[in-house]
């Protein structure tokens, strides 16, 4: 017997982000490793069988996300408050365009930070249902000093892009070399002579001799 959302007045969520960095580096010159991130905008931690998400409560912000059938290049930003000032470092040291983000939504029970295992959902598991995939396209630290009472905030905002929207973005076509040509088929010569015309004049409209 599974649990029916419509079969309960009230629920409540928490989102549960994970971010795979696959070249992160404390920092600068550091050899580079794969580090991944688990962290929740709940006041306590999630176990599950992937790690434990950390519960940031109020230091971590997202905006919305969409709910629709058809796929979309939908984008998501994600901030993250009081990093300390050697994760800031870490983080300008890290590739962190093209990371992972995954993010996913907890449906618990109201009151209770209990999820809904047995729920009866398509895409989710566990209570766990998944909201968006993608990658990381830019990023921003925000460091703000407060000098009255000498404490330092920074903050990194993250704007992702879905996998639709990275395919979307895909550039599309052939160079016109033969290198390339012969890459996609080697026995075509049909760009043998395109080095010898480069840099040549064009006298377009003038009569031939």
């Amino acid at each position: 017997m599974t649990t029916s959302l419509q079969s309960l007045q009230h629920i409540q969520t928490t989102t549960m982000v994970k971010w795979k960095i696959n070249a992160y580096r404390s920092t600068y010159g550091a050899t580079p490793n794969v580090q991944t991130f688990l962290f929740t905008d709940g006041i306590r931690d999630i176990t599950t069988s992937e790690g434990t998400y950390v519960g940031l409560g109020p230091l971590l912000s997202y905006s919305r996300t969409k709910e629709q059938i058809r796929a979309s290049g939908d984008k998501v930003t994600l901030g993250l408050s009081g990093i300390p000032a050697t994760e800031a470092v870490a983080a300008l040291a890290s590739d962190l365009k093209g990371s992972e983000i995954s993010i996913f939504r907890r449906i618990e029970y109201p009151g209770t930070n209990t999820a809904i295992t047995d729920l009866d959902h398509p895409r989710g598991s566990n209570g766990i249902v998944g909201r968006f995939a993608g990658f990381v396209s830019t990023f921003s630290i925000n460091d703000d000093i407060q000098h009255e009472s000498d404490i330092r905030l920074v903050e990194i905002v993250l704007d992702c892009i879905n996998v639709t929207g990275v395919f979307r973005n895909l550039a599309r076509g052939i160079r016109t070399n033969p290198k390339d040509l012969k890459f996609a088929a080697a026995n075509d010569g049909s760009f043998d002579n395109v080095p010898g015309l480069a840099q040549q004049p064009w006298y377009f409209g003038k009569a031939a001799k």
